[in-house]
């Protein structure tokens, strides 16, 4: 790390978690009735958190982009920009202007602050550099991410329509939860299933599955509610039985995804162990933070029915980007094997 990138990475944590400690403590009631220490705590505070999250990240990123299959002028050109973007979270100071910055308006800075390195690094990088990235594993586990992300947007948002109907109790946890797995088991054997009887056809299987998922999501909230009105008054068995056959069909499908991709890679790729371990884990990690944004961002800024929306436009972008993946990979396999032949 470049001293005057260290320096402006510490000048601006110190400014921006100054910054957001002072939108804090204006948010308490009343405010003048924070005292001077409080007042000095919470800025130190937010000057330590903010400076070593700027630091952890810039570290983080660019020890990630030591491990990318991209050239030392590429590196460079991103090094040489990749310091002033965290410039973007100045936009704390909008709470001197009158707009209270709160806990929802921080994440989106910090994600748009994620989303900008990468723009950086995508024009930073050669065109050959660019088409070799979107045939990598790394592109693909990508795209799972997001798979996983808006897997559980879904769970989430399912979980709080069939608790305004049925109570928050431990039989409507149960019923969600034992679906999910269920339906992700099962979904799970029929993937398998499919792509050995259609080894050709593993894009299209994927692509359907996704584009499946994103159908039911869009008209899930109103099928809930209709299931819901007709068994609110019938026994906990009936109720359940209907949940579970209004949404083993989606989880199956969910369930379905990493099975069929994993078999159509590994004639590309022939290492299951490490395409079965990298996907699943990425799509886990999508699942992580999909629990995050959804109740930090997603519910606060738009809603259950645009969170929907929203993930069913995830599934139908990861169905489309991963059926272009894999014709890429598979053009690129017959390029290689018809040069060495």
């Amino acid at each position: 790390m470049r001293l005057w990138h260290a320096l402006l990475l510490i000048a601006t944590g110190t400014l921006a978690g100054a910054a957001s400690a002072l939108n804090y403590l204006a948010q308490t009631d009343p405010p003048t009735s924070v005292s001077l220490p409080q007042l000095a705590t919470a800025i130190l505070f937010g000057i330590t958190v903010f400076t070593i999250l700027l630091l952890t990240i810039h570290w983080t990123t660019h020890k990630l982009l030591a491990r990318l299959p991209v050239s030392a002028t590429t590196r460079q050109r991103f090094a040489n920009y990749d310091a002033l973007s965290c410039l973007i979270f100045l936009c704390l100071f909008a709470g001197a202007f009158g707009l209270q910055v709160i806990s929802p308006i921080i994440t989106s800075i910090l994600l748009a602050w994620i989303l900008l390195k990468a723009t950086l690094l995508y024009f930073a990088a050669s065109p050959s550099e660019r088409q070799n990235a979107f045939t990598s594993l790394s592109y693909l586990a990508f795209l799972f991410l997001i798979s996983g992300f808006a897997a559980l947007i879904y769970q989430i948002v399912w979980q709080r329509a069939l608790f305004a109907a049925f109570g928050v109790n431990i039989e409507s946890i149960t019923i969600v939860v034992s679906l999910f797995m269920f339906g992700l088991g099962v979904g799970s054997l029929v993937g398998g299933y499919l792509s050995s009887r259609f080894p050709a056809n593993g894009p299209l299987l994927f692509l359907t599955c996704e584009l499946g998922i994103g159908a039911f999501g869009i008209v899930s909230l109103p099928l809930i509610a209709s299931v819901s009105a007709a068994t609110i008054h019938t026994s906990l068995a009936t109720t359940a039985l209907a949940v579970y056959a209004l949404l083993c069909l989606p989880t199956m499908l969910m369930g379905a995804t990493l099975p069929i991709l994993v078999a159509h890679l590994h004639r590309y790729y022939h290492n299951v162990g490490q395409s079965v371990g990298l996907l699943y884990c990425i799509n886990t990690l999508g699942s992580a933070i999909a629990c995050f944004l959804t109740a930090e961002l997603l519910f606060f800024f738009f809603g259950e029915h645009t969170a929907v929306l929203i993930a069913a436009a995830c599934n139908l972008t990861v169905g489309i980007l991963v059926s272009i993946y894999a014709n890429r990979v598979a053009k690129v396999t017959h390029y290689q094997l018809s040069t060495t032949n």
